[in-house]
C-alpha cells in the first residue's frame, strides 16, 4: 500500500463521515424524539466504523481520477508531497491515539480501583424503592454506594453496575427513585453499548471534528430520552426537574467523569444539564411532549446514506489508473486471500502515469 493509496483512503474516510454525520443530525431533527435519535446515532456509530474498514480492507469504485493531461512532470513531486505528508501525518495520527488510549486507559484503572476501594454493595431491597417496575430492573443489577463521590453513573461490563452517592440513600426517597429511574433507563436502551462504538469512533477519527459533535449529540439525546422516561415514570416532570438541578449542582467535580471513561454520568456537562433543564420545562409546559417512538426509518437513513458515501473517493491519488474504475485489493486483505488460493488485483494497471512514474525514479 503505498502513500497515494492512504492518502485516497483517509480523505476518502473523511469526507464519507463527514456526510453520514450531517445526514445523522438531519435525521435526528427530523424525527425530533429522543428513543429514534438514540438508535440513529448508535447507527451511525457503526456506519463510521464499518467505513473505515471497508476503506482499509476492500478495494473501491473510482467515480474519477486525476486526468494525466493535467499532471504533466508534477507527479514526481506530488508522490515525494504525498509520502513526506503520509509520514508526518502517520505520526501525529499515531501519537493521538496512543495519547487518547493512555487517558481512558487510565480513566478505566482509576474507576477500577474506586469501585474496589471506595464502594460498598447495597442490595435493592435496602433502598426500600418497591415502587420501580419489576421489569425496570435488568438480570444481575450490581448496586453499588459510596461516601466520596457526589454524582450518580452506571457502567455495564461484566454486570450492569449502578453506583449512588451516600447522600441519595440518606435522603429523599423520591429523590432517590428519580436518579434510579433515569440509570436503570441507560442500562435498560444499552447506552454503555452506544458510548463504547462512540469512543471507538473518536479513538480512531479524534482529528475530525465531526466525530467530537457527534459524540456530543449522541451525549445530549441519551440524557434526554432517560429524562424523559424517568419524569414520565415519575408522574409529575417538575419534581424531577428539582432533582436533575440538585444533582447537578453536586455534581460538577465527581469521579465519574474524568475517571469512568466507560461509565454514564447522570450529569457531566454543564452545557448538557442546561439543555436537559430547558427540554424538561417545555415538557412541563406541553405534555404531548412526551412521543411514542417512530419507527427505525431513521437507522435505514443512517444505513442508505452509509451505502452510497462508500462510493465516494476523492481524486488525490495520482497513481490512480484510468484502466481501471476499481483500486487494487490493499494488500494485507489481498495476501490473507491468496494464502486461500483467491487471486485478486492488488496492483494498479499500467498506463502513462506509472510510466513516468518509474522512469523518474529510474533517472534519479
Amino acid at each position: 500500500m503505498n502513500a497515494p493509496f492512504v492518502w485516497e483512503a483517509v480523505s476518502g474516510i473523511c469526507l464519507q463521515v463527514t456526510l453520514v454525520v450531517m445526514v445523522a443530525a438531519i435525521i435526528e431533527r427530523w424525527l425530533n424524539e429522543s428513543a429514534s435519535a438514540c438508535r440513529v446515532w448508535t447507527a451511525s456509530f457503526v456506519a463510521v466504523i464499518a467505513l473505515v474498514a471497508n476503506a482499509i480492507l476492500l478495494p473501491h469504485f473510482r467515480i474519477a481520477t486525476i486526468p494525466v493531461s493535467q499532471l504533466n512532470d508534477r507527479v514526481d513531486w506530488i508522490l515525494q508531497w504525498q509520502t513526506w505528508g503520509l509520514y508526518a501525518g502517520g505520526v501525529i495520527w499515531l501519537s493521538g491515539v496512543c495519547l487518547i488510549l493512555l487517558r481512558r486507559g487510565w480513566g478505566v484503572w482509576q474507576l477500577l480501583r474506586f469501585l474496589k476501594q471506595d464502594c460498598e454493595t447495597v442490595s435493592f431491597d435496602q433502598l426500600g424503592l418497591s415502587t420501580i417496575p419489576a421489569d425496570f430492573l435488568p438480570p444481575r443489577l450490581h448496586l453499588l454506594v459510596s461516601d466520596k463521590m457526589t454524582g450518580p453513573f452506571c457502567r455495564q461490563f461484566h454486570q450492569p453496575t449502578i453506583v449512588l452517592p451516600m447522600y441519595l440513600i440518606e435522603g429523599d426517597q423520591e429523590v432517590l427513585r428519580h436518579v434510579m429511574l433515569h440509570e436503570l433507563s441507560h442500562l435498560r436502551t444499552n447506552h454503555p453499548l452506544q458510548l463504547f462504538l462512540q469512543q471507538i469512533c473518536t479513538s480512531l477519527l479524534w482529528f475530525h471534528p465531526a466525530i467530537w459533535w457527534a459524540g456530543y449529540r449522541a451525549e445530549v439525546v441519551r440524557e434526554f430520552l432517560c429524562d424523559e422516561v424517568a419524569a414520565q415514570s415519575a408522574g409529575k416532570v417538575v419534581d424531577y426537574l428539582r432533582t436533575l438541578i440538585q444533582i447537578a449542582q453536586r455534581s460538577v467535580k465527581h469521579p465519574a467523569s474524568k475517571s469512568a471513561a466507560c461509565a454514564l454520568a447522570f450529569g457531566r456537562r454543564k452545557s448538557v444539564i442546561v439543555r436537559r433543564s430547558e427540554r424538561l420545562v417545555r415538557i412541563a409546559k406541553s405534555p404531548t411532549r412526551f412521543s411514542r417512538p417512530r419507527q427505525s426509518c431513521g437507522v435505514v437513513g443512517v444505513v442508505l446514506m452509509t451505502l452510497i458515501v462508500s462510493h465516494l473517493w476523492l481524486p488525490v491519488n495520482v497513481l490512480a489508473s484510468s484502466r481501471s474504475h476499481w483500486s487494487p485489493w490493499p494488500s494485507w486483505t489481498a495476501k490473507t486471500l491468496h494464502d486461500f488460493g483467491v487471486n485478486v488485483r492488488d496492483f494498479e494497471p499500467f498506463d502513462e502515469r506509472h510510466e513516468f512514474s518509474e522512469s523518474s525514479h529510474h533517472h534519479d
